[in-house]
């Protein structure tokens, strides 16, 4: 996956290329839901760039979809100068989200006040979008939990 410049809730945020290893995670995307790797050796549950799994080492795996739902377990907030001088600082929440199914994601972190924000913390998955870039996941509230 390349990394170049325009989605995922980071200014400037990162235009992603898709490559041969990265085809099904954005296909999956572009459907609507992100796909996670599954161990066909013991049926441990991984992230979704996995190379090996993390519990039993082993190298071949399944595509299984993800709910989508997770929490928070620790985050950070990016502040950046953008535009003219004088602008107002933009910020960005970044952070690790632990999915129901076990593994953890990087993600940034949208509609979530860092100043209220709290591990364990509710998160769903949302799909943003954009006309020069594969689409990318991002984690807000989750208003169901």
């Amino acid at each position: 996956m390349t990394i170049s410049a325009a989605t995922t809730g980071l200014n400037p945020s990162p235009s992603l290329q898709r490559d041969a290893a990265s085809a099904a995670f954005f296909d999956a995307l572009h459907a609507g839901f992100l796909l996670l790797k599954r161990c066909v050796a013991q049926g441990h549950v991984c992230a979704p760039d996995a190379l090996a799994c993390p519990s039993c080492a082993g190298t071949e795996f399944e595509d299984i979809p993800a709910k989508g739902t997770g929490i928070v377990i620790t985050w950070g907030v990016v502040h950046a100068r953008l535009g003219t001088a004088g602008a107002s600082p933009a910020e960005t929440v970044i952070g690790i989200v632990e999915l129901d199914e076990g593994p953890w994601l990087h993600s940034a972190l949208v509609g979530l006040d860092p100043a209220t924000l709290r591990a364990g913390t509710p998160v769903k998955m949302e799909i943003r979008r954009s006309p020069d870039s594969e689409p990318m996941y991002v984690f807000g509230p989750n208003r169901s939990a």
